[in-house]
């Protein structure tokens, strides 16, 4: 699937891609707390990201499997009828060496990118940067789908690195403007390139200082 979208960016095709992990899902349980990146499980966005599931969006679901693991049997009402991927394809691809491609396939077009301030260290593309908060940028989510529309006056690829919030962002933003836009959760998979090692594979990963096209 991961070359399947590469392929897709290439070509100029339009698609989207929403992504499920574990801490979606301990959002929607109701859990208390926060998730491995200290974003608080709001009870309205566990409402949200359990209204999307159930509505067995049209767009590529991808599901954690680890996710699926550890909560199968809990999980199951809301992957019933729902033709989901694997939601690590671009955290796969990037611990295999083949995240190139990826980063290749974004330099002719036209990209904004939903993140947090620190991604402007990210020099792999240009892009135009939505910041937002930290953390708990849920609380933000108003203003963040204001500005992101802002930017949609052409055909544009739409990068999210935002947390629980993303699948909410995407779901709303497709259901607007359908195919006319691109709209993927990437979520931590270009944390490293900005010097942030934010997960435990990343500390394995070979980042190049420099890179070149089509270096996979």
């Amino acid at each position: 699937m991961y070359t399947k979208f590469v392929s897709k960016l290439e070509k100029g095709e339009t698609f989207t891609f929403a992504r499920f992990g574990d801490g979606e899902f301990r959002c929607m349980f109701g859990k208390s707390g926060k998730n491995c990146d200290k974003h608080t499980f709001f009870p309205d966005m566990g409402k949200e990201l359990e209204r999307i599931l159930y509505s067995k969006p049209e767009y590529y679901v991808g599901i954690q499997p680890h996710a699926v693991r550890i909560f199968e049997k809990r999980i199951a009402k809301y992957l019933k009828g729902l033709d989901y991927i694997n939601a690590d394809i671009f955290h796969k691809a990037s611990i295999h060496g083949n995240l190139g491609s990826f980063l290749d396939s974004l330099q002719d077009k036209r990209v904004v990118f939903v993140a947090p301030e620190f991604y402007s260290l990210l020099k792999e593309f240009k892009f135009i940067h939505i910041k937002i908060p930290l953390t708990d940028c849920w609380l933000d989510r108003k203003r963040i789908y204001k500005e992101i529309k802002k930017k949609l006056t052409e055909k544009t690829v739409v990068l999210f690195a935002a947390s629980m919030m993303t699948e909410y962002l995407i779901d709303l933003l497709y259901n607007e403007y359908k195919d006319q836009h691109t709209f993927l959760d990437i979520g931590s998979v270009l944390d490293p390139y900005c010097g942030k090692k934010t997960r435990k594979y990343h500390a394995n990963l070979n980042i190049p200082k420099k890179r070149t096209p089509l270096t996979d």
